[in-house]
Formats: structure tokens, C-alpha cells, sequence
């Protein structure tokens, strides 16, 4: 809780110094996830959705639907998260945010009980993490420990290593296909 009151508390601050609206949603919606108030999370993310919108800000949409994954994630919306993903997916990587999305794919994923196309996801995943030669942010690398936990409890842990061995090769259109189901699917724009 310490964490949300000093989040509320820059936001405040960063509102007095004339920051972005969606700027500020997006704190909000970290500090929420970072507390576990998932409802909160998704409900920020949604505002800033709807006030991105009408200005055509690509890289606070995309963000917005990335971020809200966690949450929806934790209160098994699986459906819905793999919805925001697909919305996301078409300038994820334009826009240099590929890598986070790709983390919570290979859960989304896993938790549809699609596990071996989970474990190539997150063979995708670090490749594009490693990449950006910076280490995961925090609920992304949770979003991947849980994933691995998965994908290595219903393969078995050898099994889902040589397949996310094999992942590390996909291209974003062969990730596309399984995380959505078709090449084309996670490249309609939002």
C-alpha cells in the first residue's frame, strides 16, 4: 500500500507540473497493479483507452491495453485479456513496446490451455527481451515466471525448454498466429 499512496502522491505532483492526462492514468494504472487493485487497474486503463481515442495517441493506447493485462489476468478474464493483446498487437512493435506484450502473450496463452505454443511464445518473448538488453520490468517478469511455472507443469520442464528454444526463432507474424489464431488477426489495426 505504501507503494499505491506514494504513486497517488507523484500523480498529484506530476498533475500540478501540467503533465498528460494519459501520462497520468498510466501511474495510476502501474501503482494499482503494483497493489493488487486490479479493478482499479482496468477501470484507468479503460479511461485512458477512451481519452486516447479521441486524440490519436498510438503509444498511450497501445500501453493502456498492455497494461491493463495483469489485471485482467488476475481476475481470470483470460478473454479479455487476449482481446486487449489483439488490440495492441499492430503497433506494439512500431512503437518499441513488442517486448512486453510478447510476456503476457505466452501467459494469456498457457492460460487457455495452450501450452505448447505458450512455451514458443516465451522463447519469443526473450528474444525480443534480450534484445532490449535491459532486464524485465516487474510484472512483466512475473507474467513470464508464471508462464514458465505453466508451460513446464503441463509439458514437463524439458519439453518446454526445447520448444521455447524453438520460439526464439519465430517471426512476429508466426507469434501472431499463435497467440490469435491467424496470421492476420494480430495485425488488424485496433
Amino acid at each position: 500500500q505504501a507503494l499505491y499512496a506514494a504513486t497517488v502522491e507523484v500523480v498529484r505532483l506530476e498533475t500540478q507540473a501540467g503533465l498528460p492526462e494519459w501520462y497520468l492514468r498510466q501511474q495510476m494504472i502501474n501503482g494499482c497493479v503494483a497493489d493488487g487493485r486490479w479493478t482499479e487497474a482496468i477501470e484507468h486503463a479503460q479511461a485512458t483507452i477512451a481519452w486516447v481515442r479521441g486524440h490519436r495517441d498510438l503509444r498511450a493506447l497501445t500501453d493502456a491495453h498492455i497494461q491493463m493485462l495483469p489485471a485482467l489476468l488476475a481476475l481470470d478474464r483470460v478473454d479479455e485479456a487476449l482481446d486487449a493483446a489483439r488490440q495492441a498487437w499492430p503497433t506494439a512493435a512500431p512503437l518499441g513496446r513488442e517486448p512486453f506484450l510478447a510476456d503476457y502473450l505466452a501467459l494469456i496463452v498457457v492460460r487457455q490451455g495452450r501450452a505448447a505454443e505458450a512455451a514458443r511464445l516465451l522463447g519469443y518473448a526473450d528474444r525480443l527481451n534480450q534484445a532490449r538488453g535491459v532486464a524485465r520490468a516487474l510484472n512483466e517478469a512475473a507474467a513470464v515466471d508464471q508462464a514458465s511455472r505453466l508451460t513446464d507443469g503441463r509439458l514437463g520442464a524439458e519439453e518446454a525448454a526445447r520448444l521455447r528454444a524453438q520460439g526464439r526463432a519465430l517471426s512476429a507474424e508466426d507469434a501472431g498466429r499463435l497467440a490469435f489464431g491467424d496470421p492476420a488477426a494480430g495485425m488488424r489495426a485496433a
